[in-house]
């Protein structure tokens, strides 16, 4: 690895915290291991305890743990430890600033782009800096959709390939190819969902197939892949009717979608992870105002229902998952155009509830205390769909 002047100045500036001088009357230092460092090491002998040193590391950026890592074996052996990747992530999870904002886009041209931005800039800076990613695969014959996020990692699907891949550490996994059933009709599209189950320590990708079959009649087939096996699994068929090619929302260890009722009415279905079981999760009282569309979506780390009425659109918060009572009406953010319905998406909201919205095809913040709305300066022309990642140093590849 090659370390730039800039970076090298962070890191010994970084070791430094690390390290004491020892008295004069002390002939040796004592150090974080029996052994004593080389000579020429980059890392004098430290005095430090490593349980010490691992609760320094676990709380800084995944690029400069990057670099870190170089420093010493000690410090690769521990930063390279899953273990220490779990402990890292539950920092990065109550840390604002490790946050990311990625913006997925085709072009006019039908080429794909990937913009990341760091999170806090987006609600501070007009025009925020941004780093173009590479996607591990690249096909512009197909658009690239990412259909789910969880713990830094993002599920992805291009064609006929789906892959798992983390753009902090750039590792990513490609699933087995999974075959499109053939149930005697057409197929329509496929639904995709992405996240994690505590039961089994695992992460799930679950994909819904869906057909019309002779007589208009709808079918479906759900299939579960166990990211660290190699195959998928068919489970019970979806119970209710997914109309839109939506991803599932991960929340509390369930995938979470909006779909139709045998009633005709919408629900929303929960599959949970651990047991592979559906059931329905109660909506919250609207009132009376007749609803354009409705979206699901996470804040907080709390299921999140928007609501889209004629000039309005009311953002629900769910705070205990699968409480009725718990919902609890956050926001109305107001249409600035009446002759259009707002199409609001929610990405992300701050400890000052600023919210970052998709609103009106424009990428902004959206403030209720004044109720102003920001539009950020995002340089990109074409179709765009935001997701929010946190860092993280799990591999998909474990």
């Amino acid at each position: 690895m090659v370390v730039s002047s800039g970076e090298s100045g962070e890191i010994n500036d970084f070791v430094s915290l690390t390290k004491m001088q020892p008295p004069k009357n002390l002939t040796s230092p004592p150090s974080l291991s029996s052994s004593s460092n080389p000579p020429g090491s980059l890392v004098p002998e430290q005095i430090l305890p490593l349980e010490i040193v691992e609760e320094i590391l676990c709380r800084l950026p995944v690029k400069l743990l990057s670099q870190l890592r170089c420093v010493c074996k000690s410090w690769n052996s521990l930063i390279s430890d899953p273990k220490f990747a779990k402990k890292h992530l539950r920092y990065s999870h109550k840390d604002f600033t490790r946050f990311h904002l990625l913006l997925n886009f085709m072009n006019p041209s039908c080429e794909n782009y990937l913009l990341d931005y760091f999170l806090p800039s987006s609600f501070n800076d007009i025009t925020p800096a941004t780093t173009d990613l590479r996607y591990p695969l690249i096909n512009q014959e197909y658009f690239l959709s990412i259909a789910g996020s969880c713990d830094g990692f993002l599920y992805s699907t291009i064609g006929r390939s789906f892959i798992v891949w983390n753009p902090s550490i750039k590792k990513s996994k490609m699933l087995p190819s999974l075959e499109i059933p053939s149930l005697g009709g057409i197929s329509t599209k496929i639904n995709h969902g992405f996240g994690y189950d505590h039961l089994s320590d695992r992460y799930k990708v679950v994909s819904i197939f869906h057909y019309i079959c002779d007589g208009g009649r709808l079918r479906n087939q759900v299939h579960v892949h166990t990211l660290g096996s190699d195959s998928w699994r068919r489970i019970e068929d979806f119970p209710y009717v997914l109309l839109l090619n939506t991803f599932g929302i991960f929340v509390s260890g369930t995938l979470n979608w909006f779909a139709l009722a045998s009633n005709d009415s919408w629900a929303i279905v929960s599959f949970h992870l651990g047991k592979e079981s559906y059931q329905e999760i109660s909506q919250p009282d609207y009132g009376d105002e007749s609803l354009v569309t409705k979206d699901l979506t996470v804040l907080r780390d709390c299921l999140c229902v928007v609501a889209d009425k004629k000039t309005v659109s009311d953002i629900w918060l769910m705070k205990e998952y699968g409480i009725q009572e718990s919902w609890t009406k956050l926001f109305r953010v107001t249409c600035e155009d009446p002759k259009t319905h707002p199409l609001t998406l929610v990405i992300y909201i701050s400890k000052d509830d600023e919210l970052l919205l998709n609103y009106q095809y424009k990428v902004g913040v959206y403030n209720p205390r004044n109720v102003t709305f920001k539009t950020l300066l995002f340089q990109y022309e074409g179709f765009i769909t935001p997701w929010v990642y946190v860092e993280s140093l799990l591999s998909p590849c474990s």
